[in-house]
């Protein structure tokens, strides 16, 4: 049998049940990557994600490469080509790791009418989560409240790790691309697609990218070890720290399918009690995920209906400020100068910057999740339309309206000597550390474009009418 295995946000080849199972089903393995170039346009991407995306996929090839078939790369629209592709190569089946973003299921609905039209076989396979949204249903529904989750979500029996073909791949992958016609007659020669260059930044117009970390496999896994080893053991008392980011840094790894979710949690089982403060950060992924996977509707509206006609107050130029770091609060500038620059941010940073916008500024949380897609190297639509709801006090299980993050305190608590503010704000590096959180108030800065307690009062009033 002949398979085309469509890689999409999975880009390793351990722990890869669509994989495993094309190695063990197929006679030929055909590996697949296409790129919607609807999702490489400067309004839409910062240069970073572009690189971390693409370089990921080189990675992928690079690994398939030396383990005996080439990675087919397709630019276009994803019908076109799988159109030309079952003229070409006539696959009895495709297989792939299912997505569950609005957009992906779309997608895959319309290739897989297609390929079942044909007469092509198509299974999707679970990997992007710890547990399955069927496992995870109370009343046939998801859980709208995380702790009762995490509860059924402990209990919940996990797939265990894909078969480890690392070492095999090679001789089963690359021995089961057939080499003499005779043996199937009536399929066709195998492409030869190794010379085929792979996409750069360069071919949709942007430049290559200064990455903070390698985007490769190899380099993902060092990553989960030195943390699993030297972090998290504090992890629970450290994580917040701004300065010296004491985080997983996993999350653009798993964004690109470089490790699997089942991979982590495995690791940080194996730390035993230091591993159960990061494990539940597994389980709010997995919970985000469930919640957009069960109502798509979530990406272009608040799970709580009664906020759904909310009129935001914000005007564009305070949007604006914010996204130039230009707010004149510290820890809000530094933050998104860092995100603009880099394409990384600390979680409590980004839950502080969109509590800033949606309640101190009063602007729609929509703009400012379209604002992290355009920059984050680890951009997941489950993850940041979650977080963002939750700041916004308009999600499920989010923080309550009359919680509003008081950023001088919060900047104060975890930066107190303002090493991460010097960092991202040389204009203030000369201040000592009992100024630099709030210099207004001592005559150092001009005072922020908005009064912070007056601010604050008016997003509870606000919230309070509904």
């Amino acid at each position: 049998m002949r398979i085309i295995l469509w890689f999409r946000r999975d880009l390793r080849v351990t722990d890869h049940p669509a994989l495993a199972a094309a190695v063990r089903d197929g006679q030929e393995v055909l590996p697949l990557f296409l790129i919607d170039p609807r999702f490489f346009q400067p309004t839409e991407r910062a240069a970073g994600q572009v690189t971390a995306a693409l370089s990921a996929v080189h990675s992928l090839a690079n690994s398939l490469a030396a383990l005996g078939n080439p990675l087919l790369v397709r630019t276009g629209d994803p019908l076109t080509i799988w159109a030309e592709l079952l003229s070409e190569w006539q696959p009895d089946a495709v297989y792939a790791s299912a997505d569950i973003t609005p957009f992906a299921k779309k997608r895959d609905r319309a290739v897989q009418q297609l390929l079942t039209e044909r007469g092509v076989t198509v299974k999707f396979f679970h990997e992007r989560t710890a547990t399955r949204l069927e496992q995870m249903l109370t009343q046939e529904r998801p859980y709208q409240v995380f702790s009762p989750f995490f509860k059924r979500w402990q209990s919940t029996p996990k797939r265990p790790l894909a078969e480890d073909l690392a070492a095999q791949l090679g001789a089963r992958l690359g021995t089961r691309r057939l080499t003499n016609a005779s043996d199937m007659p009536d399929m066709p020669d195998m492409p030869d697609v190794a010379s085929e260059a792979l996409p750069t930044p360069g071919t949709f117009g942007f430049p290559a990218a200064t990455l903070p970390l390698a985007m490769t496999e190899a380099a993902a896994q060092q990553a989960l070890q030195q943390f699993v080893q030297e972090r998290m053991p504090s992890y629970a008392d450290t994580r917040d720290d701004f300065a010296t980011m004491q985080t997983s840094q996993l999350s653009v790894y798993l964004r690109h399918g470089l490790l699997s979710p089942i991979q982590v949690l495995a690791a940080a089982s194996e730390a035993g009690p230091a591993g159960a403060a990061f494990i539940r950060q597994l389980a709010w992924r997995d919970f985000y995920y469930h919640l957009l996977d069960f109502y798509p509707k979530l990406a272009v509206e608040p799970f709580q209906s009664k906020y759904r006609d909310m009129e935001w107050q914000g005007d564009g130029s305070l949007f604006d400020a914010w996204c130039a770091g230009r707010t004149g609060v510290p820890i809000i500038d530094a933050a998104m100068r860092q995100l603009v620059q880099t394409g990384e941010l600390h979680n409590r940073l980004r839950m502080l910057v969109s509590c800033f916008l949606t309640k101190h500024l009063g602007v729609d949380w929509k703009l400012g999740e379209r604002f992290f897609a355009q920059h984050l190297l680890d951009y997941d639509a489950p993850l940041n339309i979650g977080g963002w709801q939750w700041s916004a006090s308009v999600g499920t299980d989010a923080v309550p309206y009359f919680r509003v993050f008081n950023p001088v305190r919060q900047s104060e608590q975890y930066d107190p000597e303002g090493h991460y503010l010097r960092r991202w704000l040389p204009e203030l590096a000369d201040l000592p550390a009992t100024h630099i959180h709030a210099p207004w108030s001592h005559g150092h800065a001009p005072a922020p474009i908005v009064d912070l307690a007056q601010a604050r009062a008016a997003a509870i009033e606000r919230f309070a009418l509904f």
